[in-house]
């Protein structure tokens, strides 16, 4: 029997990541002796060049050194950082949502364990039917073969993120689209975005 699922990314969808990434920078330019920008800079200056990071480092700190890259990836994803994240979505919505529809999570991650430890400490692991975790891939975006591989064992209501990434795989997968906004990433024009991914949930009771 294919069952009717809902799947969902993770960051700056189910959860804010924003200060996260701004610690990590923080760290990051530290290392170096030089000022980090305030957080609502460092925002500002993300909403303004699609989100980049490496915009960031590059333009206002001057660092392109590819061992501060390295660096950045050995802690964007540590549980010392990890712990800055914190859930946007409403527990008792995903909940009521989750009685008519399987409900599953396909996020970047490339430390599936810590991953997993942060999801159980927000409460969300016990509400998805399914968690799958994929390692970033310059070369593809590996989100759309995931999706292809989840249309086979279900029918696919709709892929829910917050990011130009999100949307390209959903169209590859041929799978339908919905965008949220986290106050970062712009989405094309032709897609509907709700405000926030409470929004969208109340949109299925």
């Amino acid at each position: 029997m294919i069952r009717t699922a809902i799947v969902f990314d993770l960051d700056n969808t189910l959860i804010m990541t924003h200060k996260r990434h701004y610690h990590v920078y923080q760290f990051l330019v530290l290392q170096t002796g030089q000022k980090p920008v305030s957080f609502e800079e460092y925002l500002t200056l993300r909403v303004k060049h699609s989100a980049s990071n490496a915009f960031v480092l590059q333009h206002v700190h001057n660092l392109t050194d590819e061992k501060l890259l390295l660096i950045w990836l050995k802690y964007i994803e540590a549980k010392e950082y990890l712990k800055y994240d914190h859930r946007i979505i409403n527990l008792a919505l995903l909940r009521r949502v989750g009685l008519t529809h399987k409900l599953a999570i396909l996020s970047l991650r490339t430390r599936k364990n810590n991953a997993l430890h942060q999801i159980h400490k927000l409460n969300l692991r016990k509400i998805f039917h399914r968690v799958q975790f994929v390692k970033h891939n310059r070369a593809a975006n590996p989100k759309t073969d995931a999706l292809q591989k989840l249309k086979m064992q279900y029918n696919i209501r709709a892929y829910v993120g917050d990011s130009v990434e999100d949307y390209y795989a959903s169209v590859a997968a041929d799978v339908p689209f919905v965008g949220v906004d986290t106050g970062l990433m712009k989405l094309p024009p032709q897609i509907k975005v709700y405000a926030t991914i409470n929004h969208y949930l109340e949109t299925l009771i």
